[in-house]
Formats: structure tokens, sequence, C-alpha cells
């Protein structure tokens, strides 16, 4: 069965081009909609403010369920809940043995409160203190690292399918 026209996707020019050569029979077109529908990664960037920053002791409580807090440092309420897309992940198919134990750490961390938010600072991806509320995450800095100021942007790495802006900054 002869094949005039194929729709590929996720292929560079490059990659396409080479295909086209391999196969000169067969005309291939670029599926381009999920290029279209998420943009390029680098073209956006998602902060969110710093509302308020708190210094805690270890044992302190805080928060919706009164926990306490696991060493001396700051607690950093940032704009930025799960209206927003923070905390929302969708499910991945991972392959191989690092995907699967880097998944198996995850939850063995989660079972004890420990959850990595997508909000940098310092350089470092930040551990949320609690699981983010509708509007707000609460970050839980420990003492070593110097806290953020309120006002201050904190860069979060988010899902373009699930980010909702309140704003948008054209630079």
């Amino acid at each position: 069965l002869p094949l005039h026209t194929m729709f590929a996707s996720h292929l560079k020019a490059n990659e396409l081009a080479q295909l086209q050569q391999q196969f000169p029979q067969t005309r291939f077109r670029p599926r381009i909609g999920t290029r279209l529908w998420l943009g390029d990664h680098e073209a956006t960037e998602y902060r969110g403010a710093v509302l308020d920053v708190t210094r805690v002791a270890k044992g302190d409580r805080f928060g919706y369920w009164q926990q306490k807090t696991v060493g001396d440092g700051h607690l950093v309420v940032v704009g930025g809940g799960t209206s927003h897309g923070v905390g929302l992940e969708a499910p991945k198919a991972v392959h191989g043995v690092m995907p699967r134990a880097k998944g198996v750490a995850r939850a063995g961390l989660a079972t004890v409160n420990r959850n990595l938010s997508p909000f940098m600072w310092a350089g470092k991806q930040r551990w949320f203190a609690e699981p983010p509320h509708m509007q707000v995450s609460i970050l839980f800095l420990p003492a070593e690292v110097a806290p953020p100021s309120v006002g201050d942007e904190l860069v979060a790495h988010l899902r373009h399918t699930t980010t909702q802006f309140d704003r948008i900054v054209d630079r």
C-alpha cells in the first residue's frame, strides 16, 4: 500500500528533512499543534510575590493544620496556589530504573509531608511547609538560607497546561 503523505510530530526541521531524504516517495508534513499550544518554555517565566516572611524555631506550630516546623528557619508565604496551578501535576509515563526510583523517593517523602514546591529561591527549588492553599503557598526555608523580603518575586517552574495567571507582564 503506497503511503503518499505522513504527518509527524515532535520532530525538528532537520529531522523532518532527513526523513524526507530517506523516503522520497512519501511527503512528510509536520504536526505543530503541541508547539503552538505549549509554545517555547523559555518565552514565559512564572513568578509569585512574597507576601509574608516569618522566623520560626524548631517545633513552632503553624498553618491550617498547626503542624510543627522541622527546624529553625523562615516560613515564606508566596502568592500562587492551587487556583493558579501550583501543586497540580499530571500523571507521567516513566521508563527506566532512575525515573521509577525518583518517583518512589518522592512518594516516600510525601508520606511525611515533604513535598518540593515549584518555587525557586537562592538557586534551589524549595520545600512546601504544607500543601498549597487555593491562593497562596507556604514554603519553609532553613535557617542557613537568607530569606527573601516581602515584595520579592520567586520564580516558579509550572506546566503551561495547568497554569492560570493573575497578570501578564511584557518585557
